[in-house]
């Protein structure tokens, strides 16, 4: 977890905008460092931007619920956003958002 929360507060301290980018970068980074390690560990992320009010997902994880201000309640699939991150080296053919 050190190792990711140091990769995710790169990214942000870079302010890399895209979660595509910023998953398959955090991926990479995590990929090499288990492979030097010997480690079987992995994790999945998902991104939320609230820029301008909008949310942004990325990255396969279980379902993820919104709470909204007003109380409302949306449930988004997050199973075609992603792959887990650490498995493999490049996943950017498996990363995609929604808005």
């Amino acid at each position: 977890m050190i190792m990711l929360q140091t990769a995710v507060r790169t990214l942000l301290a870079y302010n890399e905008p895209d979660p595509v980018r910023f998953l398959s970068a955090i991926n990479r980074a995590i990929y090499d460092n288990l492979q030097r390690m010997k480690s079987d560990k992995n994790a999945s992320l998902a991104l939320l931007d609230y820029q301008e009010g909008m949310l942004k997902l990325s990255g396969q994880h279980e379902e993820m619920i919104v709470v909204r201000y007003n109380g409302s309640v949306e449930r988004f699939d997050t199973i075609d956003l992603g792959f887990p991150i650490g498995l493999d080296a490049d996943i950017a053919e498996f990363v995609a958002e929604t808005v």
